[in-house]
């Protein structure tokens, strides 16, 4: 099996936020090893799912998880490698344990933690993947962020071209922390303080040409914080909720089939 999650915005103001996240990767880690014969789901998310699947009985929840993707703001803002941080420090002990239990961990570039880097990626034993990233188990899957779709925002698709050029991340880079510290905060206040929400939803006609060009079927992403599942012209459109008050993950089963698992976050 395979799961995706999206924007959980860790940091340590969110502590319930980031306590059920590692909690998450805990129980993957836990019961999903391919060093032993303990490869099963485990028994709690078994039972979620179970149901929904049992009309079909075209799945073998015993095949355990193979890779978990994490499609972009993992962190609410990232300002360098080089600036440790507890949170980071963290989810880089919790990503090792999974890791070493046979998961393959990958991840995708956010709005909020682009400047993520190979040194941070390496220490986490953590691949980080391209913004439009075909699921190799199956090609016509496309995963994405999300902001790639929100074209109707001309002025933060104009900062984003600017902000995400290599030459630009490559000064950022070697600027001083402080400065670094402010510009990430100020992209956070700015993403969290956006006036029209309307436009930080995706284009249609955008989303129908990613369909077409790339000949997908299907498309996974999160960003605008609207979990749904969208029967487009071309294909389904599965978008990850933010993790707030609520958060959740979608399940790609051995057979192809995509299910919706709700996680509670107590105390948020």
């Amino acid at each position: 099996m395979i799961l995706f999650v999206s924007d959980i915005h860790l940091c340590e103001s969110r502590r319930a936020i980031s306590s059920a996240f590692f909690a998450f990767l805990d129980q993957i880690n836990a019961s999903y090893g391919a060093a032993t014969d303990s490869t099963s789901i485990p028994t709690s998310i078994a039972k979620e799912i179970s149901g929904k699947l049992a009309q079909s009985g075209q799945i073998d929840i015993t095949s355990g998880v193979k890779k978990l993707y994490i499609l972009g703001d993992l962190f609410n803002f990232w300002a360098g490698d080089d600036i440790e941080s507890p949170i980071a420090a963290e989810f880089r002990e919790h990503a090792r344990a999974l890791v070493d239990r046979g998961v393959e961990l990958y991840f995708q570039p956010g709005n909020r933690d682009f400047a993520i880097g190979k040194q941070f990626a390496k220490s986490c034993e953590m691949s980080i993947i391209p913004a439009f990233y075909r699921l190799p188990e199956a090609p016509d899957l496309m995963l994405l962020h999300g902001d790639e779709l929100c074209t109707d925002d001309v002025e933060y698709q104009r900062y984003k071209r600017w902000i995400r050029n290599p030459i630009t991340l490559f000064i950022l880079r070697r600027t001083p922390r402080s400065y670094r510290l402010k510009l990430a905060n100020k992209i956070r206040e700015t993403s969290k303080n956006r006036a029209d929400k309307a436009i930080i939803d995706v284009s249609q006609e955008t989303v129908d040409r990613v369909f077409k060009r790339y000949g997908l079927t299907e498309m996974i992403h999160g960003h605008t914080h609207r979990p749904n599942t969208h029967r487009e012209t071309f294909g389904t459109r599965y978008v990850l909720s933010d993790w707030d008050k609520t958060g959740d993950y979608l399940v790609r089963t051995n057979s192809g089939d995509i299910f919706r698992i709700g996680v509670p976050i107590i105390g948020s």
